[in-house]
């Protein structure tokens, strides 16, 4: 019998449709890496269409068969307008910051320029005082004779 036989779809019965069987012979790798590991010569050979009908990839077709035409924009142009900065505002922020700062700065200081001032009055007075009692008064002789 030769590779390709004849096989009745329908019972035993011949008037029915006949198909081709076509055994081939089983190897140990998928059809797919058999069809990408073939030479492009063979395929080349053969004609596009064996490439089409080989490849499992899908073609892309336009959805749009219209050529491209560009227009005039109707729409005013942009008009470009310059960012505002942070530092603008940060630098007027900090000045107030700095202002209230020193204030605080110099209130600080006045008090502790005044106390300074208390205490070196009454570290003057107590040394008066200390000085006052400190020199010998001498005192007169009870019943002298």
């Amino acid at each position: 019998m030769p590779r390709s036989q004849i096989v009745s779809t329908q019972g035993s019965n011949a008037s029915y449709s006949k198909r081709e069987i076509n055994p081939e012979k089983h190897s140990m790798t998928r059809r797919s890496q058999t069809l990408s590991t073939e030479s492009p010569q063979t395929n080349s050979t053969v004609g596009d269409e064996s490439i089409n009908q080989n490849s499992r990839k899908r073609h892309l077709r336009p959805i749009h068969s219209k050529v491209f035409v560009p227009t005039i924009s109707y729409r005013p142009p942009i008009v470009a307008v310059t960012p505002k900065l942070a530092t603008a505002t940060r630098a007027v922020l900090r000045a107030k910051y700095d202002n209230e700062a020193n204030r605080r700065r110099n209130i600080l200081e006045q008090k502790l320029e005044e106390i300074r001032q208390r205490q070196a009055e009454e570290e003057a007075e107590e040394i008066k005082r200390l000085r006052k009692e400190t020199v010998h008064k001498p005192e007169p002789i009870k019943r002298y004779k």
